[in-house]
C-alpha cells in the first residue's frame, strides 16, 4: 500500500512539473504574441497622417527673387497677341519602397516595481521558489534515508531501493528540464530555483544509489557525480546564473564526502580537488563570478583539513607537501592573473581568499614538518613569493595600492615569522635588528609608506624581544653578548631615524617616526651602557673582596657619572647634527642625574663617591651651558 502511495504521489508531482512547465511555455508564447502584436501596429501608417505629410506647407515653398524692372513693350510688340502656354500637371510622386520587414525581438520581462510592490515581488518569485525546491530537495532525501532504514517494500529492497533512486533520478532530471525552460523564458527566478531543486535530488539519488542501497560501486558513483557538478556548471554559464553555479560548486565539494568509504585516499581526493578548483576558477574567469573563488577555497582546504585529521599517523611528509603546494599554488596565483592580465584592481573578497590561503597552508605545513628550520624555509619561500606577487602588481597595477598593500604585508609577515623559526635566543631580535631599516630603506626606494611602517613595526618587535631575553654583562665591559645586542637594536633605530628624517619628500609624513626613533636609540643605548656598568663595577668590586654595601656605592657612583657624561654627549651630538631633540635628551637627562644625586647618592653612597659625582655633574653641566653661549654667540655675530 505504501509503494502505491509513493507511485502515485511522484506521478501527480510529474503530472504537476509538466502541467507548470507547459503554463510557463504558453505565458512565454503569450508575451511574446503581445510584444509582436505592438510591433506591427507601430509599424503600420496612418491613411491620414500620411496624407498630411504629402501636403507641402505653404510658409515651406521658397519664394523666387523679383525681378528687375522690364522696359515698357513697345507698340509693336504690343499690338500682337500674347501666346498663353497652359501650366503643365506636376510629375506623379515616385512609388514609395516596402518598409522593411523586421523580425520581432524577444520579448524582454516589464522593468520590476520598486518599494512594497518590489519586496512582495522578490519574496514571492525568488524566496519562495527557492524555499520549496528546498523543501523538494529535503522530502525526497528523507524518503530515501527512511525507505533504507525500514526496510520496506519486504523481500524486494534491492527493487525497491533500485526503484527509489531512479525515481529519484527522474524526478531531478524533470526539475533540470522544467528550469532549463524557464531559463530559457522570461521566468528566471523560477527556473534558477527548479534548477537547483534538480541538481539536489541528483546528488542524493546518485548517493542514495551508491551509499544506502550499494546498486554500483564507488567510482560509477564518483564519475555520476562529477556528471552532475558538470551539467550544473554547464547551464549556469549558458543562463549567466550565479546560484546554480554556486549550487554546483557545493555539490563538487560534497562528492568526496558522500562517496567516502571511511578509508582516506590522499591523491585521488587531491587530484580531483585540484581539477574542480581549475574548472571553478575558470568559470569565475570567464564569467567574473569572484564569489566562487572564495567558496572553493574554502570548501578545499575544509577537506584538506578533515583528511589531515583523520589520514593515519605517521603523515608521509613528500607528497603531502606536494599537494599542498599545488593548492596553495591554485588559489595563490590563479585568481589574481584575470587581475594582472587586464589590469583591474583585485577586489577585497580576492584579497582576502589570499589571507586565508597563505595562512592556511602554512598552518598545516608547520604541522607537518614539526617547526623548526623547515618551517622557516617554508616561511621564507611564501615571503618571496607574495614578494614577487607584490612586485607585479605594482607594475601592472599602479593605480591598486589596496593589493600592493596586502601582498607586501603578508611577505614581510612570513619573513619576520621565519626569524624565530630559524634563530634562537638573542638571534631572533639581532635578525629583526638588521630587517627594519632593510623594510624602511625599501619603503623610501618604492615610494610606499606602508613598508616602511613595517620596518618600524619590525624595529619594535626587536626591542621587546630584548626585555624578555636575558641581556645581563657576561664578560668584559661593553664586549659582551648582552651589551652587543642592545646596541645592536639601538644602532637600527638610529638608522632607521636616519633614514626617516633624510627624505626630503614633504608627503612622506614620517617626520613623528622620526623623532620616536630617534628616542629609542637614545634609550636603549643609555639602558645598554647603565645595565652593562652597573653588572661590571659590582662584579669587580665583589671579586676585590669589598661588601655587597660598597660595591653598590662604586656602582651608583659610576652610573651618576655615565648619565652626566652620556648627556654631554647628547648635547654635543645635537650641535653638531643640528638635531634640537638630542639636545633636548641631554638637558633631561642632566636634571635626571642631578635628582638621582640629590635623592639617592646623598643617602646612601659614600662621602668620597659624592664629591665625585657631584663633580662631574658640576662641570658637565658647565661645559653644556658654554655650548648654548658659545651657539648663541656665533648666530648674533
Amino acid at each position: 500500500m505504501l509503494g502505491i502511495l509513493v507511485v502515485l504521489g511522484a506521478i501527480t508531482l510529474v503530472a504537476v512539473l509538466t502541467s507548470l512547465s507547459t503554463s510557463m511555455r504558453l505565458a512565454e508564447l503569450s508575451h511574446r504574441l503581445s510584444a509582436l502584436e505592438g510591433r506591427v501596429a507601430n509599424a503600420t501608417p496612418d491613411p491620414w497622417r500620411a496624407s498630411r505629410a504629402n501636403v507641402a506647407d505653404p510658409s515651406s515653398v521658397p519664394v523666387a527673387a523679383a525681378a528687375p524692372p522690364q522696359p515698357p513693350p513697345s507698340p509693336q510688340l504690343a499690338l500682337v497677341p500674347a501666346l498663353v502656354t497652359p501650366p503643365l500637371p506636376p510629375p506623379p510622386p515616385p512609388p514609395s519602397p516596402p518598409s522593411p520587414t523586421t523580425s520581432p525581438s524577444p520579448a524582454t520581462p516589464p522593468p520590476s516595481p520598486g518599494g512594497w510592490a518590489g519586496l512582495e515581488q522578490h519574496i514571492g518569485r525568488r524566496w519562495t521558489t527557492w524555499a520549496g525546491a528546498l523543501a523538494l530537495f529535503v522530502a525526497v532525501a528523507l524518503f530515501l534515508q527512511l525507505a533504507a532504514g525500514e526496510g520496506w517494500l519486504g523481500i524486494l529492497t534491492r527493487i525497491g531501493g533500485r526503484a527509489r533512486t531512479v525515481g529519484a533520478a527522474a524526478l531531478g532530471l524533470a526539475l533540470l528540464g522544467a528550469g532549463h525552460r524557464g531559463l530559457a523564458g522570461t521566468m528566471r527566478a523560477l527556473g534558477q530555483g527548479l534548477v537547483g531543486a534538480g541538481l539536489a535530488m541528483l546528488y542524493a539519488a546518485i548517493w542514495a544509489g551508491a551509499s544506502l542501497y550499494h546498486l554500483y560501486p564507488q567510482p560509477i558513483a564518483f564519475a555520476l557525480l562529477i556528471g552532475v557538478t558538470a551539467t550544473g556548471a554547464a547551464l549556469a554559464i549558458r543562463h549567466d546564473a550565479l546560484p546554480i553555479a554556486l549550487l554546483a560548486v557545493l555539490g563538487g565539494l560534497a562528492t568526496p564526502v558522500m562517496v567516502a568509504t571511511g578509508a582516506p585516499v590522499r591523491d585521488a581526493l587531491f587530484g580531483y580537488l585540484t581539477v574542480l578548483d581549475l574548472g571553478v576558477l575558470a568559470i569565475a574567469w570567464y564569467r567574473g563570478w569572484r564569489i566562487l573563488d572564495a567558496v572553493a577555497a574554502i570548501g578545499t582546504w575544509a577537506l584538506f583539513v578533515a583528511w589531515y585529521v583523520t589520514a593515519p599517523r605517521p603523515i608521509v611528509v613528500a607528497p603531502t607537501l606536494l599537494w599542498l603546494t599545488v593548492l596553495w599554488a591554485i588559489f595563490a596565483i590563479v585568481p589574481y592573473a584575470y587581475h594582472l592580465r587586464r589590469g583591474v584592481p583585485v577586489t577585497g573578497e580576492r584579497l582576502l581568499v589570499a589571507v586565508g590561503n597563505a595562512l592556511v597552508a602554512f598552518a598545516i605545513v608547520h604541522d607537518v614538518v614539526g617547526g623548526g628550520h623547515r618551517a622557516g624555509v617554508v616561511a621564507l619561500a611564501l615571503g618571496a613569493a607574495y614578494l614577487t606577487l607584490g612586485h607585479l602588481v605594482r607594475r601592472r597595477l599602479p593605480d591598486d595600492p589596496r593589493a600592493l598593500l596586502g601582498f607586501v604585508t603578508l611577505a614581510v609577515g612570513f619573513v619576520t615569522l621565519a626569524v624565530p623559526l630559524h634563530l634562537r635566543d638573542h638571534g631572533v631580535f639581532h635578525a629583526w635588528a638588521i630587517e627594519a631599516p632593510v623594510l624602511i630603506a625599501l619603503g623610501f626606494h618604492y615610494r610606499y609608506r606602508p613598508v616602511r611602517l613595517a620596518g618600524l613595526i619590525v624595529l619594535g618587535l626587536a626591542a621587546l624581544r630584548l626585555v624578555d631575553d636575558d641581556v645581563a654583562a657576561t664578560g668584559a665591559l661593553f664586549l659582551n653578548p648582552g651589551f652587543a645586542g642592545m646596541a645592536l637594536v639601538a644602532a637600527s633605530a638610529a638608522a632607521c631615524a636616519w633614514l626617516l628624517r633624510r627624505d626630503r619628500d614633504p608627503a612622506a609624513r614620517d617626520r613623528g617616526f622620526a623623532e620616536l626613533a630617534t628616542l629609542g636609540a637614545v634609550a636603549l643605548l643609555g639602558a645598554a651602557i647603565s645595565l652593562d656598568l652597573w653588572h661590571h663595577l659590582r662584579a669587580t668590586a665583589i671579586d676585590a673582596g669589598a661588601t655587597d654595601g660598597t660595591a653598590t656605592w662604586r656602582a651608583q657612583t659610576g652610573l651618576s657619572v655615565a648619565w652626566a657624561c652620556y648627556a654631554g654627549a647628547l648635547i654635543v651630538v645635537g650641535f653638531r647634527w643640528r638635531l634640537r631633540l638630542l639636545r633636548l635628551a641631554g638637558l633631561a637627562l642632566f636634571g635626571v642625574t642631578a635628582a638621582k644625586l640629590v635623592m639617592v647618592d646623598l643617602a646612601s653612597v659614600h662621602r668620597m663617591y659624592r664629591v665625585l659625582s657631584f663633580l662631574a655633574l658640576g662641570t658637565l653641566m658647565i661645559g653644556a651651558s658654554y655650548l648654548y653661549h658659545r651657539r648663541g654667540a656665533e648666530r648674533g655675530a
